[in-house]
């Protein structure tokens, strides 16, 4: 074969080729609207998907379920750290803990009551669990420090286990 046998022959196959592509690339126009539907909602999927993205980087500090506070020491703790109370939820944690005569619940079979967990929920709240080895309870406390960081609690609500 001949180079100008061969280039006729991709002549004719190009021009055949672009016969076959032009033929099958007419659009009616229920598929242009059809397209520009779909890039239309590609457009929305696509501002979606930034807003996800945008959420997660926001959301990213937020703790987990599993180590969850409601105490936040720099919002909750601020007022008693300025009245010279270095650990705040330290404080008031020690201060039940040393005083189980707040624990609403007697001790049986000769058991003694003694808190067992303590969580500080905010600047006024604070629930404990507790037991005696045979019986257990929770109670919702309210508690204040005066300004001589003496603390007072008072039962708002028990329940035993």
């Amino acid at each position: 074969m001949t180079n100008s046998v061969v280039r006729t022959a991709m002549c004719y196959l190009l021009l055949a080729g672009g016969l076959f592509y032009s033929g099958c690339n007419t659009e009616s126009p229920e598929t242009r609207e059809s397209i520009q539907k779909i890039d239309s909602l590609n457009t929305v999927i696509s501002g979606i998907k930034k807003q996800v993205d945008s959420l997660k980087r926001a959301t990213a500090h937020v703790d987990t379920v599993d180590d969850f506070n409601w105490y936040h020491p720099d919002y909750e703790g601020r007022a008693l750290q300025k009245q010279g109370i270095d650990q705040p939820e330290n404080f008031i944690i020690s201060a039940l803990k040393n005083r189980p005569e707040l624990i609403p619940l007697d001790p049986v079979m000769g058991g003694s009551m003694r808190f067992t967990r303590v969580e500080v929920l905010s600047r006024q709240w604070i629930i404990a669990a507790y037991e005696d080895g045979h019986i257990m309870g929770r109670t919702l406390y309210r508690y204040n420090v005066d300004s001589d960081r003496n603390i007072t609690f008072e039962i708002i609500d028990s329940t035993r286990m």
